[in-house]
């Protein structure tokens, strides 16, 4: 059972999701922080047993942070889009939102994610070392 008041969750769809998700471990570690990571979390993921667990670690985190990446079409197949379109209004969701970093890599354009009510503290990152400078300064900032 992880200790869920030390945990960072990231959930990543991105088709280099394996790298951000090792990067994204080492700077939690780095943090003194529990990492829980999943990568290539899709749509899909909602219908499979996985759903569960990646939905309790996200929530139950201390903090969560998510990345898109790709087209218009992987960024609508984020695990993390469902979430955010039936439960950004409801009061649970309003109190996590200073513990939620949202990542986007260039050439996302940002209306994408607002279609999907994603519309503040979105960090646009270029490269996977951009990602890991941001991510490192932003969860240092929440956590200390």
């Amino acid at each position: 059972m992880t200790d869920q008041s030390k945990a960072v969750c990231y959930v990543d769809n991105g088709p280099d999701a394996f790298a951000y998700c090792q990067i994204a471990k080492q700077v939690i570690e780095r943090c003194k922080m529990i990492p829980i990571t999943y990568a290539n979390f899709g749509e899909r993921v909602r219908r499979s047993n996985q759903d569960h667990a990646v939905r309790d670690d996200f929530y139950g985190a201390m903090v969560a942070a998510i990345r898109f990446s790709g087209d218009s079409k992987k960024v609508a197949d984020h695990w993390a889009i469902a979430e955010f379109e039936k439960a950004w209004d409801q009061d649970f969701f309003i109190a996590r939102r200073e513990r939620l970093l949202v990542y986007a890599d260039m050439p996302i354009p940002i209306a994408i994610l607002h279609q999907h009510r994603l519309s503040e503290n979105i960090h646009v990152v270029q490269t996977l070392d951009d990602f890991q400078s941001r991510f490192e300064i932003d969860l240092k900032a929440l956590v200390s």
